[in-house]
């Protein structure tokens, strides 16, 4: 249900638990994210890209309300060089609060969904501000197999970041296809 998975203030609850006999909510787990309360900036990036996604499907606004009301967030709680940290909502001070480009990567594909379905030029603002932080601070050289440096797998798995992601690169090269104006998705 959109109301377990998105906050009032369109932040991203990363797992929602419920009672699998009576389907009652049992409340938010930590899953990769900083805590119950944050906001895990992958799952954020992947509920932009997800709800625009099924939004352009099924065509119930609500999907894209529920975009853009994420979008919204995710943009509001970037750091200055707009790549967005592990968790959104984790202290900046934290030291496990590291770069995640495939957040960025993600998000920024939905939001060039969002732009096409929504019509708002903002949207490609946004995408256009990620991508441009991600050439700017995550782009691979010559000598590196993958695209982008600096992903995270989750937020308290030590080997898992600062490493460059399959998905990440995915995405970077999907959205990049879109800004070029591909209707066709990956």
């Amino acid at each position: 249900m959109l109301a377990d998975n998105i906050r009032p203030d369109g932040s991203v609850v990363h797992v929602m638990a419920y009672d699998p006999a009576s389907g009652q909510k049992l409340g938010p787990e930590v899953g990769q994210g900083y805590s119950k309360q944050s906001s895990w900036a992958r799952g954020t990036g992947w509920a932009i890209y997800g709800y625009a996604l099924s939004g352009m499907y099924t065509n119930n606004p609500r999907y894209i309300e529920a975009a853009e009301k994420v979008a919204d967030f995710m943009m509001a709680n970037l750091p200055p060089d707009g790549v967005p940290r592990a968790d959104l909502l984790a202290p900046p001070e934290d030291s496990d609060c590291v770069m995640d480009s495939s957040a960025a990567a993600i998000a920024a594909g939905g939001m060039l969904l969002l732009e096409k379905l929504t019509k708002n030029p903002r949207r490609r603002e946004d995408a256009l501000k990620l991508l441009e932080a991600l050439q700017s601070t995550c782009v691979a050289g010559v000598d590196e197999e993958a695209l982008l440096l600096h992903g995270n797998v989750g937020y308290h798995r030590p080997l898992s970041k600062d490493i460059p992601l399959i998905y990440g690169d995915f995405f970077y090269l999907e959205a990049l296809c879109m800004l070029e104006g591909s209707d066709t998705l990956f």
